[in-house]
């Protein structure tokens, strides 16, 4: 539920007058055509894997008859099914809010398949069995259902309604879909009482008219504002690499109501400030529980308090996930605390509020910090939204005014090192007395990655040496979490061969289990070169630190999200053997790139015997915009060359 503040309609195109889609259809549900269920392709698009051939969206917010607000969306989608990739069209799946003062119902849901039979069409309908409503959180549940029959060749049809007592919160109206879209069209019927902005994202032409229609509740006439939307032959929007939320760059339009004015004494403003989502945070049940007293009072005493704050902070951590297992959920919404330790698992908010309880308990000031996670797409400072949030982290002060950072939804994390999809520029720290503030999480930690590799020549032309790398931050995480998603240790090491190209002689881990900011491995290992004749060729890099495949589209339509600032630094040493000489070395390099604040450096030395190789890459920014994504291949193959290049040896 997006809201974006825009202060003009913005709409390019003059009326509905968009051509006529591909795909000629009968707008009325029931009414599928032969020529629809016998369609094997789609000319505008061979490969889609299925088709949206029609979709409608009817929002209406009205008056009841009691004189209550409420908002309601009829939805009638018609999809077709190319390819055995596109049977998946035929699960629908939506949340909805569900509380004690407001709440969203689903209602009227008929999904029907067409089938070509020997006898012609044959249309299955969904049995109400195939219908699914459960409670995931406290504040939402979930609805599901599928279509039955569903092939190759398939048409699906559905339509259900959405009925929300929370009136002033527009679903944005979505045209774009990660498969073509033949015709979408949609009706927004809005009572001239209130004031909305409304905006259109996406490049594709939509076809937009307004008009005003007259509407009575008793005695009380009213008009109301219809904005009639239609678009055709929208192509399937084109999922890259390096993006959180994709559905910000969607064909869509979002509504924003400022205000109600019903003459001559009712005035009711629905923009907000970030001071008033602070006081609604405040106010919830979250606070009551993240201000809660500590669960584990006998445990935190046994922390020595002549430790530094990371390790006493760090200690009270391990406590709390010593009883507390995360269920790889991350909420907004904590659930009764006492119940959450009795299961022995709970989400990031459950453990982040057990978390608090300790810090409290330990004399630290800790303070609810609320974030909107990258794949949810941009929180705007300067557009405050009533629920913009999808859960918090703790941070803490320490006693010399320190501030730390931490989440309980990974073991893997640590203090100031949080999951990539919470580095966000815009986290806000809400206090239990005071204004809230903003606050940047994407640059708390050093993430560096330190790789020493020393080698020789053996006799049999092979390569031996010992390799050393430490992880920190991120980098380190991310390797934990490697190592622990495998079966045991020796499937990580068979995977570290493969990827490397090496046999491992002797392999140890530091810190791999462990609560704790890096993590290191160090091994022994031997490794094919290339020879012939006179002339040995030696590759001085084991691995690389950047994949070679990252950009291979020549075109890119969204922003580069990288998921983190990280630092590389890769030392070589290559003892060169008795009858051989150096033949030949790469050209030092080095090579900067402004719009990801990046800086490359390799440079080639030889000391005596000694060849030295020292690479650093550093990085400082997160995102590179599409404008630059040219540029940006352009540097990733400087990289590339960087990886392949050789030492020439040669026979004396």
């Amino acid at each position: 539920m997006k809201k974006i503040i825009f202060c003009a309609v913005v709409f390019i195109l003059a009326g509905l007058q968009v051509s006529a889609q591909t795909i000629k259809i009968n707008k009325h549900f029931g009414k599928v055509s032969k020529e629809e269920v016998q369609m094997t392709t789609y000319q505008l698009d061979t490969a889609a894997s299925a088709l949206v051939l029609y979709e409608k969206q009817d929002v209406v917010l009205d008056l009841t008859a009691t004189g209550e607000f409420i908002l309601t969306r009829d939805v009638h989608m018609r999809i077709k099914v190319l390819k055995e990739d596109g049977i998946e069209w035929g699960n629908f799946e939506f949340m909805k809010y569900s509380a004690s003062n407001v709440r969203e119902t689903v209602t009227g849901i008929e999904v029907d398949t067409y089938n070509i039979s020997e006898n012609g069409i044959e249309r299955v309908k969904m049995s109400r069995d195939y219908i699914y409503d459960e409670q995931v959180s406290e504040s939402w549940r979930k609805v599901s259902f599928y279509a039955q029959d569903v092939r190759v060749g398939s048409v699906i049809e559905v339509k259900y309604k959405v009925t929300s007592d929370m009136f002033w919160d527009f679903d944005d109206l979505v045209f774009q879909k990660s498969i073509p879209v033949n015709l979408s069209e949609a009706e927004v019927r809005i009572p001239g009482m209130f004031t909305f902005n409304k905006k259109l994202r996406g490049s594709h032409d939509v076809g937009y008219e307004t008009d005003m229609e007259s509407r009575m509740l008793g005695a009380y006439q009213y008009g109301v504002g219809v904005d009639k939307f239609r678009s055709v032959d929208i192509p399937a929007f084109k999922y890259e690499k390096f993006v959180y939320h994709h559905d910000q760059f969607f064909l869509a339009v979002t509504y924003d109501i400022r205000s109600l004015s019903v003459p001559p004494s009712t005035y009711q403003e629905f923009s907000v400030t970030w001071d008033d989502v602070d006081e609604s945070y405040r106010n919830a049940d979250l606070m009551t529980r993240f201000r809660s007293n500590c669960h584990f009072k006998d445990e935190v005493a046994l922390i020595a308090e002549d430790l530094p704050d990371a390790e006493r902070i760090a200690e009270a951590v391990r406590i709390v996930k010593s009883h507390v297992e995360w269920n790889g959920r991350y909420t907004v919404s904590p659930e009764p605390l006492a119940q959450v330790i009795k299961s022995g698992a709970g989400t990031n908010a459950d453990i982040n509020c057990l978390i608090a309880g300790c810090m409290k308990e330990m004399g630290y000031e800790a303070n609810l910090i609320m974030l909107k996670a990258r794949t949810s797409g941009h929180l705007l400072d300067f557009q405050p939204e009533r629920f913009p949030y999808d859960t918090f982290v703790v941070g803490v002060v320490g006693k010399d005014g320190k501030e730390y950072y931490l989440d309980g939804g990974s073991w893997y994390g640590y203090l100031n090192v949080l999951p990539p999809n919470f580095l966000v520029p815009n986290a806000r720290m809400i206090r239990n007395n005071g204004p809230g503030q903003w606050v940047d999480l994407t640059r708390l930690s050093r993430n560096s990655t330190i790789m020493n590799v020393s080698a020789n020549l053996t006799d049999d032309m092979r390569i031996s040496g010992e390799a050393v790398a430490k992880y920190t931050g991120n980098p380190s995480t991310s390797k934990k979490t490697d190592y622990m998603g495998f079966e045991d240790e020796d499937e990580f090491i068979a995977d570290m061969e493969s990827d490397y190209h090496i046999d491992i002689e002797d392999i140890s881990f530091s810190e791999m289990k462990d609560y704790s900011a890096s993590s290191s491995i160090n091994w022994t290992f031997t490794k094919d070169v290339g020879y012939g004749g006179q002339y040995v060729y030696i590759s001085p890099f084991l691995t690389r630190f950047h994949a070679k495949d990252s950009f291979q589209e020549l075109t890119r339509q969204c922003p580069v999200d990288f998921p983190y600032p990280y630092n590389v630094t890769y030392m070589f040493t290559f003892m060169i053997p008795e009858g051989y000489q150096l033949d030949g070395m790469p050209e030092n390099r080095s090579y900067m790139f402004e719009p990801l604040g990046a800086t490359v450096r390799c440079i080639y030395a030889l000391r005596g015997n000694s060849l030295q190789v020292v690479f650093n890459y550093s990085q400082t920014k997160m995102f590179c915009e599409a404008v630059h994504y040219e540029d940006l291949r352009t540097f990733w193959q400087y990289l590339a060359q960087i990886y392949e290049e050789t030492v020439v040896l040669k026979k004396m």
